[in-house]
């Protein structure tokens, strides 16, 4: 049997994971007045995918520099950031350690971090002492780079702390 609902709203939007969250709150900001709705089947947002991620506001650092992906990347981390700090959300701005703990993963460490470099990251290379006083669960490796930008905030925030 088939049931139906209505909703008395200009736009629905399914689910309340961080897209549908995200795509509802830049529909009331693009277009004030809007009448949008989230309609989410579990007892709270952020029960599926979204609350099971690592949390990790992604750099950029893994795309061909100047790419849209890199882009976007780049510009979407700072305006997560920006929005935590708006709304009082929790997040870390930690930086990101780069490391080639062996001769087989130097090409890749090598062509992340100049890739880091050529994007808005501010990233570049940092030798292995400094880099080793940062983490002692990364002994012994070849080269490091550094992501100062690296971010990180709960994927669970929708849930728990929400934007004022």
């Amino acid at each position: 049997m088939m049931t139906h609902a209505a909703y008395d709203c200009d736009v629905l939007v399914i689910g309340g994971g961080i897209v549908g969250l995200s795509t509802a709150y830049a529909l009331t900001r693009t277009a004030p007045g809007t009448r949008v709705t989230v309609l989410e089947k579990e007892w709270g947002p952020a029960r599926h995918q979204t609350g099971r991620n690592s949390g990790v506001i992604h750099s950029g650092i893994y795309y061909a520099p100047g790419s849209l992906k890199a882009r976007y990347a780049v510009r979407g981390a700072a305006e997560l950031v920006d929005f935590c700090v708006e709304h009082g959300i929790d997040h870390a701005v930690t930086g990101k350690l780069i490391v080639a703990t062996g001769r087989a993963e130097l090409p890749g460490c090598t062509r992340w971090c100049s890739a880091a470099g050529r994007t808005a990251c501010r990233s570049g290379s940092s030798d292995p002492p400094r880099s080793r006083s940062t983490s002692r669960t990364c002994a012994a490796w070849r080269r490091s780079g550094w992501a100062p930008r690296g971010c990180a905030t709960s994927p669970r925030w929708p849930s728990g702390s929400r934007p004022r």
